[in-house]
């Protein structure tokens, strides 16, 4: 079976890094995985959105192949309070409603990005919020 999420995830960082909503509160810091933050590594510049945690769920015949893919964008930020989370929040729905991406090698059927969760992060300093997005791809 063949599995959509790669070319996926670069149509969802394409559209995270070009909708003025999102940039206006994050710049061009729209990443595919989370920068690691330690002592080694210098801390990333707050606020950021990132991709998060997937799933595929692939079926169709090997004539006409299909996945489902489940993606979780994670938005990060060191504001006080959840206002600057909220908003990044919507701002990644709304950039995902109304996009039409290309998806390389599939006919995207269906992007749908649902809310999700905002909570205070273990470390104490960044509120985290989630979105939940599902797509329905087709092999082209």
């Amino acid at each position: 079976m063949k599995d959509g999420s790669l070319p996926l995830q670069a149509a969802l960082i394409a559209i995270l890094r070009a909708n003025a909503g999102v940039v206006a509160l994050v710049a061009a810091r729209s990443y595919d995985r989370a920068p690691q933050i330690n002592a080694v590594v210098p801390a990333t510049e707050f606020p950021f959105v990132s991709l998060g945690p997937e799933q595929v769920l692939q079926f169709g015949r090997p004539d006409n192949e299909a996945c489902e893919v489940h993606v979780q964008i994670d938005c990060w930020s060191r504001a006080p309070g959840r206002v600057e989370a909220k908003k990044m929040q919507a701002a990644v729905i709304d950039a995902l409603d109304l996009a039409t991406p290309t998806v390389t090698g599939w006919l995207l059927k269906q992007l749908r990005a649902r809310g999700g969760r905002v909570m205070p992060d273990p470390d104490g300093r960044t509120t985290h919020a989630m979105v939940d997005v599902k797509a329905v791809l087709g092999l082209a």
